[in-house]
């Protein structure tokens, strides 16, 4: 059984007309990958996924659902600004590629999260470090 399946659905049919594939190469890619002619077939959790990572190598990005927030995009500039050295986005974006190996901006929510996390506790050593 497949959760969600309107907005799976939805957001393959987003990654279809985003790469620009003919109906009938998208035909052959829902075959193919996952044994079904039509979305209304697809049942399974794993259809879904099969077909979004081919569709994520053929470059489909899905910002809304996956990217970091605008707030999230907002606290990294933040917390980068109060506890770095360099304060540009060079630095920002070298320390964000040694952690996850992409563009700081590129980083989904999670990955965003995690590196405000990382931030957060860089950010109080500083500030201990000063008070002392």
């Amino acid at each position: 059984m497949i959760k969600n399946r309107e907005k799976k659905i939805a957001l393959l049919h987003i990654a279809k007309k985003q790469t620009g594939i003919t109906d009938d190469f998208y035909r052959e890619i829902l075959a193919k990958n996952a044994g079904i002619v039509s979305l209304k077939d697809m049942s399974e959790e794993w259809q879904f996924s099969v077909l979004i990572s081919v569709f994520n190598k053929m470059g489909f990005k899905n910002k809304s659902q996956w990217a970091c927030t605008p707030a999230q995009k907002w606290k990294i500039n933040d917390l980068w600004q109060r506890c770095s050295r360099s304060k540009n986005y060079e630095g920002l974006n070298n320390f964000a590629k040694r952690m996850f190996h992409k563009n700081v901006f590129e980083l989904d929510k999670r990955e965003a999260s995690d590196f405000i996390t990382a931030l957060i506790k860089i950010s109080r050593e500083i500030e201990s470090e000063k008070a002392i």
